[in-house]
């Protein structure tokens, strides 16, 4: 007895939800079910909606109001598993929980929106649940200091946001030996001074200059991974000028450009 009162209960939680809507279906050239979504007395989107793959299992499940998404949304992989969830707002703006998940059920990311816009801490992890990044958002904008990681837990970058996303300071970028591959420091988004890229063997690869409006500048060095030099390139304010020399693996100058 009260298993068929509590049919009968959902049963009329969903008629008052969708009962007085218009349902309708779309399919698959297969016949099986492709849409399941209502419409309102005024044809709008209303209630849930469902999409389905061609396999019968199920795609999506999304609200509705007044035409609009609104409250929790999710989605789903072809084999049935929980991709991603989120809810929207009465403006059908992502608001709340974001998660997203690979296809063997490990989360790929995690973090907030608010007002349609990324907001807070967010994570990301490889499909073997290490974790990938992580830093904080602000109106859709990465700020402060995030950090990158490799596979297997090592550091592979350091950076930093300014309060209006930005690149600024000090970046730094690491193989997985722990061997620095990259430093140099943003100004407002751009490069800017010296920026050293380095072999996994830890030898100079190259060497860039920016000047204080963010142009190429002065002469760039590069290298080959024995230490060598092979090339230098030399700029002015942006532009290539001056005479571009190229080294054989000896040292031996064998080509001058002018620029």
């Amino acid at each position: 007895m009260k298993r068929l009162l509590f049919l009968l209960a959902i049963l009329h939680l969903f008629f008052s939800c969708n009962g007085q809507y218009k349902e309708q279906k779309t399919f698959f050239k297969n016949g099986s079910v492709k849409e399941i979504y209502y419409l309102d007395e005024n044809g709008q989107l209303a209630g849930e909606a469902n999409k389905y793959f061609d396999n019968g299992k199920l795609s999506t499940v999304s609200k509705y109001k007044n035409g609009k998404k609104f409250g929790e949304s999710k989605w789903y992989w072809k084999n049935g598993k929980l991709r991603g969830s989120v809810s929207f707002n009465e403006n059908e703006k992502m608001s709340g929980e974001w998660k997203e998940y690979y296809e063997n059920g490990q989360l790929e990311n995690i973090g907030n929106y608010k007002n349609g816009e990324k907001t807070g801490p967010w994570k990301y992890y490889f499909e073997n649940g290490q974790l990938s990044s992580l830093g904080d958002m602000k109106n859709g904008s990465s700020i402060g200091q995030w950090k990158s990681y490799h596979k297997d837990g090592a550091i592979r970058g350091l950076a930093l946001y300014d309060e209006n996303g930005s690149e600024t300071s000090e970046w730094k970028e690491f193989y997985e030996n722990g061997q620095l591959e990259s430093i140099g420091r943003y100004e407002e988004g751009m490069k800017s001074g010296e920026w050293k890229y380095y072999y996994q063997n830890g030898n100079l690869e190259h060497l860039e200059i920016y000047n204080k409006y963010r142009r190429h500048n002065g002469e760039w060095k590069f290298y080959n991974e024995q230490g060598s030099l092979v090339k230098t390139e030399i700029y002015s304010d942006g532009k290539e000028t001056g005479d571009w020399k190229f080294y054989d693996e000896k040292g031996k100058l064998i080509k001058t450009e002018k620029h």
